[in-house]
């Protein structure tokens, strides 16, 4: 075994003690707590502009927290720029695009940094991933009808994921500026068609309209596998998700499910790798 720290500054027993107490948390606590650290983060943020930018100019504030959390590509969308500015988390922006993929049918999960962050190490995430199942194509203009109301859409961009022709489309949230990112399952993506099947509801007692699909640690893990693979096994953020996973959950995963798919998508080496320096 080859237990490797979340972060170099830390010790083997320290980081176990930290795990051991997320642990505890159920995974609607996990999520508060995730919601909490990104609320946090973005207001100050947001303050340190607002000092910088003090002159009322709220057009040109929210202009540079997109520059700040996204780069330059969404800076100049005059839609978003012109909404009035509302201070949102990435959580709550999951529930809202889930709730219109729930009114028109839509399976759905999120995957990415906000899943292996509820699901793992906590830490911060700028956007949100969500896998759609969306085989009637009928559903495109009802689809873009809805989200026109409250998100910045390109009807191309949506087309263009959904006809194979690129991998994902966006969706910006015009008051808040936070962006999801929208990966439709392919046909002959048998790994996120199961993986869809196995989603579960986050349900946030005292916020019901906080709820949405995650998929789960299994699937999560397996999904950070084949980005990491896929990118050349050199982002280091990635590792660190699987790793966060792997150490928050421990027994609790689906060894046998993991092993099946890490076998069928040629990732058992790495899998491997990460349950040594996981410790389990």
């Amino acid at each position: 075994m080859n237990y490797k720290t979340q972060a170099l500054d830390t010790t083997i027993e320290a980081e176990k003690i930290q795990f051991q107490i997320w642990r505890r948390l159920s995974l609607e606590q996990k999520t508060q707590q995730v919601r909490s650290l990104q609320q946090r983060l973005r207001t100050i943020l947001w303050q340190n502009i607002t000092q910088k930018l003090p002159q009322g100019d709220d057009r040109r504030r929210k202009q540079k927290l997109i520059e700040l959390e996204k780069g330059e590509n969404f800076s100049q969308i005059d839609q978003v720029l012109e909404s009035n500015f509302m201070l949102q988390d990435p959580i709550k922006l999951a529930a809202l695009v889930g709730q219109i993929f729930d009114r028109l049918a839509i399976p759905y999960f999120v995957s990415g940094g906000l899943a292996s962050s509820i699901l793992g190490e906590t830490r911060t995430t700028i956007d949100t991933n969500i896998a759609i199942l969306m085989s009637d194509k009928r559903l495109i203009p009802q689809l873009i009808e809805i989200m026109q109301t409250d998100f910045y859409i390109s009807e191309i961009a949506v087309e263009d994921a959904l006809n194979d022709r690129t991998s994902s489309f966006n969706l910006i949230h015009l008051q808040s500026a936070l962006k999801a990112d929208i990966y439709p399952i392919r046909d002959n993506d048998l790994f996120r068609q199961s993986a869809i099947t196995r989603r579960q509801k986050i349900n946030l007692a005292d916020s019901p309209e906080l709820s949405f699909n995650i998929c789960t640690a299994e699937d999560i893990v397996l999904q950070k596998l084949i980005w990491y693979q896929t990118t050349g096994q050199i982002s280091q953020k990635q590792w660190r998700d699987i790793l966060g996973v792997l150490k928050l959950q421990g027994e609790r995963l689906d060894f046998q499910y993991m092993r099946y798919w890490s076998e069928a998508l040629r990732i058992v080496q790495l899998l491997e790798n990460a349950y040594n320096e996981s410790g389990l």
